[in-house]
């Protein structure tokens, strides 16, 4: 689907508009700049403001907008979200729901201006740098705070000063906006005390969505670079993957595990043309097998009970208080939900319709706008598909790469929304969909890239 903009300039005179770079070029600089926003404490305003100035600059130079089937649904599902706001109890936090508002309309935006401006393989090789470059940084700060040269927290340096006094002394900005936490340095594993790290990200668990998408990218710059270039990376990527550890996200471990395997045995599949009901067999098989053993061999069973209960037991049990109280509360209003969390006396951990991106979509936006989510979701994967078929066609077998990383990232991203949510951090929110836009970049553009990257 395209829509018609007004007629550009001519080509020498496009970059006249103001303030003389491309929309993805301010794509690429947003991302360079969110360290820097970070400190100010503005990392979760800003970039949605030069996003809607870099797509009107997209507007007023292309002639023809492209909008994918995901964008139309995505937008449709940002619309329902208006829908249930008027549903919205007095006394709700509507600077939560504004700013959640604000991060999907970036996704949205993030993802119109790659696919728009994307011209040719150095684009997309700049795109991939920058966030090769924002890992890098995010790790730096992490490695720094493990080490314990840099303090836990902070206030921000500017945000508190700009705000109006109104919003400043909310509850969600003094938390989240105004205190910077670079990490917990005394968390507790078990009988284990570490440093648990969130790096330049508002909270452990959004740390650890970012540090699954850097460790993807890491891995397929990793394969593709030679010399110098190729060490340097090696060497960022097992420093991000320590981190990643560090942030001891369970779930996020997890699903990252999951998902590469599950791709692996895809990919095997389609290598040696076995059928596909090969694969989820397999799957079944394994899970027998490791649920056997766990009957025959009590070991197995104390580690796994270790891992996802025992070490955070009062975590686990505390989400499950969460879900119940968003499952009675949706059951209220099961179409167009609350619009924002709302806070429930008798849960501690957080409010209902938090911790989980599906189950919070549901309780927020109702059973109607889950529906919207999910077919966006479907139409991403139904792209990711088609390209991975005409990225088999191609000679050089990076373009495939490519795209299987990106099926790896996404799937994990899929996964781990069972029980995080995608779209609370704006950062976060500009990775996951920056991955996902270029998942829509030609496939004759990403041989162009692979072949002088």
């Amino acid at each position: 689907m395209t829509l018609p903009a007004k007629a550009a300039p001519a080509a020498n005179k496009s970059m006249a508009v103001w303030p003389f770079t491309r929309p993805l070029t301010d794509v690429h600089l947003i991302f360079l700049a969110l360290p820097v926003l970070w400190l100010l404490g503005l990392e979760q305003i800003v970039p949605t403001i030069l996003l809607l100035w870099a797509f009107l600059k997209l507007v007023l130079i292309k002639r023809k907008i492209v909008v994918p089937l995901t964008a139309v649904l995505f937008l449709v599902f940002m619309l329902w979200q208006l829908v249930a706001a008027i549903s919205i109890a007095p006394g709700s936090n509507w600077i939560v729901f504004g700013r959640n508002l604000m991060a999907y309309i970036s996704g949205l935006l993030v993802f119109l201006i790659i696919i728009n401006d994307t011209r040719d393989g150095s684009d997309v090789r700049r795109t991939i740098k920058v966030i090769l470059v924002l890992a890098a940084v995010a790790t730096l700060v992490g490695l720094a705070f493990a080490l314990r040269l840099i303090p836990a927290q902070f206030n921000a340096l500017i945000v508190s000063d700009i705000l109006p006094s109104g919003i400043r002394q909310s509850q969600f900005v003094q938390e989240n906006i105004i205190l910077r936490e670079i990490g917990r340095p005394n968390a507790v594993l078990g009988s284990i005390r570490y440093p648990r790290v969130s790096s330049i990200f508002l909270f452990p668990n959004e740390a650890s969505i970012a540090f699954l998408i850097f460790l993807g990218w890491l891995w397929f710059a990793f394969r593709l670079y030679k010399g110098k270039l190729k060490v340097l990376l090696l060497i960022l990527l097992l420093l991000a993957l320590m981190i990643f550890l560090l942030i001891a996200a369970r779930v996020g471990i997890g699903a990252f595990a999951l998902a590469i395997i599950l791709v692996s045995a895809l990919n095997w599949q389609r290598t040696l043309k076995f059928p596909l009901f090969v694969v989820p067999l397999l799957a079944v098989v394994f899970f027998l097998a490791v649920l056997f053993i766990g009957v025959l061999e009590p070991a197995t069973t104390s580690a796994l009970n270790s891992f996802f209960f025992d070490l955070r037991a009062n975590s686990f049990t505390s989400r499950f208080d969460v879900y119940q109280a968003t499952i009675d509360l949706w059951l209220e209003r099961p179409f167009t939900g609350w619009g924002t969390p709302r806070e429930v006396a008798t849960v501690n951990l957080a409010p209902a319709g938090t911790h989980g991106e599906y189950l919070a979509t549901l309780f927020r936006f109702g059973l109607v706008g889950l529906l919207f989510y999910l077919f966006a979701i479907a139409s991403i994967w139904a792209k990711i598909i088609y390209q991975i078929k005409l990225a088999d066609q191609a000679p050089l077998p990076e373009v495939l790469k490519y795209f299987l990383t990106i099926t790896t990232i996404f799937l994990a991203l899929n996964i781990l929304a069972v029980a995080y949510g995608l779209y609370f951090d704006l950062s976060v929110v500009l990775l996951v969909w920056t991955t996902i836009a270029l998942a829509y970049v030609r496939v004759d553009l990403i041989k162009q890239y692979v072949s002088s990257p």
